[in-house]
């Protein structure tokens, strides 16, 4: 028996190279892997999708379900036995389990990209505030974690603060007196900035009121990487990092205003008022989302620096597109 079997397969596969006999054998393979797991899903009455991923339900996790018709993009929709809610399955990906169209996804990145308010967007494309408020935190979310990955500084590096009126702060007259006499308040909130001559931009929100030592050291420490020469206006925050990363720095003293001063500091001055004039058309932004927004501008301009506008926010759509699946749940109004 064993002779015929080995007469039998050398007859079979006569004339084959080496490299053509293994592509058969894997394309054997493959047929038999996919004809097996075709009777799993059968027995069970399962899709292949549905075998695939958990089809637990996002809001009370129950696995009792069934199944609630297709979407437009022909997504299979789920009910939940337990609490009754309509929930669509994806696979880690925000595209599986989309509602909108590609060119509607596009539109959406283009407004989002070009930082218009939600308001100004749903009147734009016509999709509701919950649904651009979901992608805009998407966008955000990518920017953050840019910064937090990407500001590593090297070279020549320079450090400001930016102070934006949008905290809602209260203080004592003697909090008070003590900030109009070195012009700030407690309703400003003080965000840290850097940037560096390889184009590398940093910012964080950091709290109320003038900059101190504490907030500069969790801001910069651990982020200047092989920094030749710092260049920072002379605040007294300031002397703890230097002695600290033991950096050389330079002092540009801010007041009086020259030509050789302004000329120092032009690279964070601009970086400044981008973040202000861009901050300008959202003046009702809270002090909570404010960094996630200041992250975005950044994350914008060093897209548009690199890449371009169009290519820019094609970059960001892919991104949002890929990034995994979140469930956000929305905060119940007090009766």
């Amino acid at each position: 028996m064993k002779k015929k079997s080995l007469l039998a397969y050398s007859e079979r596969y006569a004339g084959l190279s080496v490299d053509e006999l293994f592509d058969k054998q894997k394309l054997q393979r493959t047929k038999i892997k996919k004809e097996r797991k075709k009777h799993t899903f059968e027995k069970e009455g399962l899709s292949s999708r549905e075998s695939r991923i958990s089809v637990e339900c996002p809001y009370c996790h129950c696995m009792e379900y069934s199944r609630y018709g297709k979407t437009r993009q022909g997504i299979q929709r789920y009910r939940c036995k337990k609490c009754g809610r309509i929930y669509v399955v994806s696979d880690g990906k925000n595209l599986q389990s989309s509602k909108l169209t590609a060119s509607e996804l596009l539109d959406l990145a283009k407004c989002i990209y070009l930082n218009l308010s939600v308001r100004a967007i749903c009147v734009m494309t016509g999709l509701s505030p919950k649904t651009v408020i979901l992608w805009q935190k998407k966008a955000f979310s990518i920017a953050t974690a840019w910064i937090d990955k990407a500001a590593q500084f090297s070279g020549k590096t320079w450090i400001d603060e930016v102070y934006f009126p949008f905290a809602n702060g209260k203080e004592t007259p003697k909090e008070a007196d003590e900030c109009k006499k070195a012009g700030l308040s407690f309703s400003n909130v003080c965000v840290c900035i850097g940037y560096d001559e390889h184009g590398t931009m940093f910012c964080r929100v950091m709290k109320t009121g003038k900059v101190d030592e504490l907030s500069i050291l969790c801001c910069f420490s651990g982020r200047m990487d092989d920094v030749t020469l710092l260049v920072h206006d002379a605040d007294k925050s300031h002397k703890v990092l230097i002695w600290k990363e033991k950096l050389e720095d330079k002092v540009v003293k801010s007041i009086p205003k020259t030509k050789e001063s302004l000329k120092l500091m032009k690279p964070i001055n601009d970086y400044s008022a981008l973040l202000v004039n861009e901050m300008r058309k959202h003046p009702g932004t809270k002090a909570s989302g404010l960094d996630d927004r200041l992250c975005f501008i950044s994350y914008k301009a060093w897209l548009n620096s690199r890449y371009g506008e169009e290519l820019g926010i094609r970059i960001l759509l892919s991104k949002m597109v890929k990034a995994e699946k979140t469930v956000y749940f929305p905060k119940k109004r007090k009766k």
